[in-house]
């Protein structure tokens, strides 16, 4: 980090937990290529600064870019009440919307099968590939299909049926698209019976090992991490049914995360039953501005 040992003493007075330590060192550890070119702390920066720092990031994720935003103005409350010189209080007068840079949609994610396809036939095998490419097209279809990255290694062979296209599992029915068919079908075919899917090549399937294994075998550098191929599917099939006159909403999806494990046991715990509607609603909200601008990124307004 730039400046480090400042910063260190703000997060060590701030955080009263690691995660919130984590959470606050993140921009930091984004920021630093900046701040030592400009050769000046982040929280000396000006409003035109904070605006450029940001759009560069090209979040596709509203909370965070939220959190990260909120992180630096916490820092910079801090810094003005321990008098450190130079401090500016620009970044109280940019607004959130002013940091959104729809484009980083368009590089990060996708907007249909078919621009997925399309990615994984620039996908080839170099050499003697310790892992057959078929387990990576596979493992970016479960993902556009709608199978949370957390029960991935849990999907079995009986889980799937390929001639309905339907993946069963947890209590989450989700339809197979045309396109991810054939690889499903594939990966399937390869397993054995009541085992994991992808047995055999789960030390594979995370993101860092995918990232390795895909650059340098791809045309672009472009690479499409698991959360945003799922969330890029989670879109698709919503804005399908909003082109056929269904109302936009995330409530199922919301659901799946945090009410049908947490409302369980709770009988008349009121207050644990708000809190959790609440967060609901906070999640459905920045679900539907991420959606917005990924409409706007590939121009489905």
């Amino acid at each position: 980090m730039f400046n480090e040992q400042q910063k260190i003493a703000f997060i060590k007075e701030t955080a009263k937990s690691a995660s919130t330590a984590k959470s606050l060192e993140t921009p930091f550890r984004h920021s630093e290529e900046q701040e030592t070119i400009l050769n000046a702390d982040i929280c000396t920066w000006e409003e035109d600064q904070i605006i450029s720092f940001f759009k560069s990031r090209k979040h596709t994720n509203i909370r965070s870019l939220q959190n990260e935003y909120y992180a630096i103005r916490k820092y910079v409350k801090w810094c003005i009440e321990n008098q450190i010189h130079n401090t500016s209080e620009a970044i109280n007068n940019v607004s959130i919307d002013l940091l959104v840079d729809p484009s980083g949609y368009a590089e990060k994610m996708i907007d249909s099968p078919a621009s997925l396809t399309e990615y994984l036939s620039k996908i080839q095998d170099k050499g003697v590939a310790s892992v057959p490419v078929f387990v990576f097209n596979a493992y970016y279809w479960f993902a556009f299909c709608g199978v949370p990255q957390d029960l991935l290694l849990s999907v079995k062979k009986d889980n799937i049926d390929v001639q309905n296209r339907i993946i069963s599992i947890d209590g989450l029915n989700r339809d197979i698209c045309a396109e991810a068919k054939q690889a499903i079908e594939y990966i399937t075919v390869e397993a054995k019976a009541s085992e994991i899917i992808f047995s055999g090549y789960e030390h594979t399937i995370n993101s860092r090992d995918i990232g390795s294994y895909i650059k340098g075998r791809i045309a672009d550098a472009k690479y499409l991490t698991y959360d945003n191929v799922y969330k890029s599917g989670l879109f698709y099939r919503v804005y399908q049914r909003e082109l056929s006159g269904f109302p936009v909403s995330f409530d199922e999806e919301v659901v799946r995360g945090i009410e049908r494990h947490e409302y369980v046991g709770h009988g008349n715990d009121y207050a644990k039953r708000e809190s959790i509607r609440s967060r609901k609603n906070k999640m459905c909200k920045t679900l539907l501005n991420d959606y917005a601008l990924w409409k706007a990124a590939f121009n489905l307004e």
